[in-house]
């Protein structure tokens, strides 16, 4: 039994560990909550929270767009963009 022996049993013995504990590490799930959809009142879709996010960081509907397209996601067509865009105002008054 040589040097080479010892070392390639070394190294099977560590990659069978390693491929246990990665195992063992995958079989673990996380949920995350954002909010509690039963004590929200005021519930936007996400075409609403889209534009409720554009409207509040100063950017227009192109924004968006950009980003959806770069994820061939679609994009939010002009018409409904201001129809959301005009009832915000509302939605925030009722939340208020």
């Amino acid at each position: 039994m040589g040097r080479k022996d010892c070392v390639y049993r070394c190294l099977k013995k560590r990659k069978r560990d390693n491929s246990a504990a990665l195992k063992k590490a995958t079989e673990v799930s996380f949920v995350l909550k954002t909010s509690d959809s039963n004590t929200t009142e005021a519930k936007l879709d996400l075409n609403a929270r889209v534009v409720s996010g554009s409207i509040i960081t100063g950017i227009g509907l192109s924004n968006p767009n950009e980003i959806t397209a770069s994820m061939d996601l679609p994009t939010m067509p002009f018409r409904l963009y201001s129809k959301k865009h005009d009832a915000i105002p509302d939605m925030w008054k009722a939340a208020a």
